[in-house]
Protein backbone atom coordinates (compact mmCIF):
# COMPACT_ATOMS: atom_id res chain seq x y z
CA UNK A 1 0.00 0.00 0.00
CA UNK A 2 1.19 3.45 -0.82
CA UNK A 3 1.25 6.21 1.81
CA UNK A 4 1.12 8.95 -0.81
CA UNK A 5 -1.97 11.10 -0.87
CA UNK A 6 -4.08 10.98 -4.00
CA UNK A 7 -3.49 13.77 -6.52
CA UNK A 8 -5.66 16.83 -5.92
CA UNK A 9 -8.92 16.82 -7.78
CA UNK A 10 -8.95 19.27 -10.69
CA UNK A 11 -12.18 20.75 -9.38
CA UNK A 12 -10.38 21.98 -6.25
CA UNK A 13 -7.81 23.74 -8.40
CA UNK A 14 -10.55 25.37 -10.49
CA UNK A 15 -12.34 26.41 -7.29
CA UNK A 16 -9.19 28.02 -5.87
CA UNK A 17 -8.48 29.90 -9.10
CA UNK A 18 -12.11 31.04 -9.32
CA UNK A 19 -12.08 32.31 -5.72
CA UNK A 20 -8.77 34.12 -6.29
CA UNK A 21 -10.08 35.81 -9.44
CA UNK A 22 -13.35 36.73 -7.70
CA UNK A 23 -11.40 38.20 -4.79
CA UNK A 24 -9.24 40.20 -7.20
CA UNK A 25 -12.28 41.54 -9.08
CA UNK A 26 -13.95 42.43 -5.77
CA UNK A 27 -10.80 44.31 -4.74
CA UNK A 28 -10.74 46.26 -8.02
CA UNK A 29 -14.46 47.05 -7.66
CA UNK A 30 -13.79 48.30 -4.13
CA UNK A 31 -10.98 50.53 -5.43
CA UNK A 32 -13.32 51.97 -8.04
CA UNK A 33 -16.16 52.44 -5.54
CA UNK A 34 -13.87 54.19 -3.04
CA UNK A 35 -12.30 56.21 -5.86
CA UNK A 36 -8.80 55.17 -4.83
CA UNK A 37 -7.13 56.67 -7.89
CA UNK A 38 -3.62 56.02 -6.60
CA UNK A 39 -4.08 52.26 -6.39
CA UNK A 40 -6.05 52.18 -9.65
CA UNK A 41 -3.22 53.96 -11.48
CA UNK A 42 -0.61 51.67 -9.94
CA UNK A 43 -2.70 48.64 -10.89
CA UNK A 44 -3.03 49.95 -14.46
CA UNK A 45 0.71 50.52 -14.70
CA UNK A 46 1.50 47.06 -13.36
CA UNK A 47 -1.06 45.43 -15.69
CA UNK A 48 0.36 47.23 -18.75
CA UNK A 49 3.91 46.30 -17.70
CA UNK A 50 2.91 42.64 -17.45
CA UNK A 51 1.14 42.76 -20.81
CA UNK A 52 4.23 44.30 -22.37
CA UNK A 53 6.52 41.74 -20.77
CA UNK A 54 4.47 38.65 -21.62
CA UNK A 55 3.32 39.78 -25.07
CA UNK A 56 6.64 41.21 -26.25
CA UNK A 57 7.41 38.41 -28.70
CA UNK A 58 3.87 38.37 -30.13
CA UNK A 59 3.81 42.15 -30.58
CA UNK A 60 7.27 42.17 -32.16
CA UNK A 61 6.14 39.56 -34.69
CA UNK A 62 2.98 41.48 -35.56
CA UNK A 63 4.75 44.84 -36.01
CA UNK A 64 7.01 45.74 -38.91
CA UNK A 65 10.66 45.89 -37.77
CA UNK A 66 10.95 49.63 -38.40
CA UNK A 67 8.01 50.35 -36.04
CA UNK A 68 9.03 48.10 -33.15
CA UNK A 69 11.43 50.52 -31.45
CA UNK A 70 9.07 53.47 -31.65
CA UNK A 71 6.17 51.34 -30.41
CA UNK A 72 8.08 50.11 -27.36
CA UNK A 73 9.41 53.58 -26.61
CA UNK A 74 5.88 54.98 -26.70
CA UNK A 75 4.56 52.04 -24.69
CA UNK A 76 7.10 52.41 -21.86
CA UNK A 77 6.71 56.20 -21.81
CA UNK A 78 2.96 55.67 -21.36
CA UNK A 79 3.60 53.21 -18.51
CA UNK A 80 6.02 55.69 -16.93
CA UNK A 81 3.43 58.48 -17.20
CA UNK A 82 0.86 56.29 -15.49
CA UNK A 83 3.25 55.68 -12.59
CA UNK A 84 4.10 59.41 -12.49
CA UNK A 85 0.37 60.15 -12.35
CA UNK A 86 0.05 57.71 -9.45
CA UNK A 87 2.85 59.53 -7.64
CA UNK A 88 1.16 62.88 -8.18
CA UNK A 89 -2.18 61.54 -6.95
CA UNK A 90 -0.45 60.07 -3.88
CA UNK A 91 1.24 63.37 -3.04
CA UNK A 92 -1.94 65.40 -3.55
CA UNK A 93 -4.20 63.06 -1.57
CA UNK A 94 -1.73 62.19 1.18
CA UNK A 95 -3.04 63.32 4.56
CA UNK A 96 -1.05 66.15 6.04
CA UNK A 97 0.53 65.52 9.43
CA UNK A 98 -1.34 67.20 12.23
CA UNK A 99 0.38 70.23 13.62
CA UNK A 100 1.37 69.53 17.14
CA UNK A 101 1.92 72.21 19.69
CA UNK A 102 4.93 72.15 21.94
CA UNK A 103 4.42 70.59 25.35
CA UNK A 104 5.03 73.92 27.09
CA UNK A 105 2.10 75.51 25.24
CA UNK A 106 -0.19 72.58 26.02
CA UNK A 107 0.84 72.54 29.67
CA UNK A 108 -0.04 76.23 30.07
CA UNK A 109 -3.72 75.90 29.14
CA UNK A 110 -6.52 75.89 31.67
CA UNK A 111 -8.19 72.82 30.18
CA UNK A 112 -5.72 70.02 30.66
CA UNK A 113 -7.90 66.95 30.43
CA UNK A 114 -6.44 64.26 32.68
CA UNK A 115 -3.06 65.99 33.06
CA UNK A 116 -2.48 67.45 36.54
CA UNK A 117 -1.91 71.09 37.32
CA UNK A 118 1.62 71.92 38.45
CA UNK A 119 3.23 74.82 40.27
CA UNK A 120 3.86 76.57 36.96
CA UNK A 121 0.10 76.60 36.38
CA UNK A 122 -0.64 78.69 39.48
CA UNK A 123 -1.32 81.84 37.45
CA UNK A 124 -3.76 80.06 35.15
CA UNK A 125 -5.43 78.38 38.12
CA UNK A 126 -5.78 81.78 39.82
CA UNK A 127 -7.45 83.20 36.73
CA UNK A 128 -10.03 80.44 36.97
CA UNK A 129 -11.02 81.94 40.35
CA UNK A 130 -11.24 78.61 42.06
CA UNK A 131 -9.40 79.58 45.21
CA UNK A 132 -12.63 79.47 47.28
CA UNK A 133 -13.51 76.04 45.89
CA UNK A 134 -9.97 74.84 46.57
CA UNK A 135 -10.17 76.03 50.20
CA UNK A 136 -13.50 74.25 50.65
CA UNK A 137 -12.07 71.01 49.22
CA UNK A 138 -9.01 71.20 51.44
CA UNK A 139 -11.20 71.92 54.46
CA UNK A 140 -13.44 68.93 53.74
CA UNK A 141 -10.49 66.62 53.20
CA UNK A 142 -8.59 67.72 56.29
CA UNK A 143 -11.54 67.80 58.71
CA UNK A 144 -12.87 64.31 57.87
CA UNK A 145 -9.55 62.54 58.26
Amino acid sequence: MSSESPPPFAGDWVKQITEAVASFIGWVADLIWRRNWFMLLVLTGVALSLVGYFCKNFLNQSLPPQQQNSFWLTFWIAVGLIFAGALIVAVVTMPRPARTTPVDVVERTAIKGLRPFGFADAEIFARLQRSRQLRECIEVVTTHW
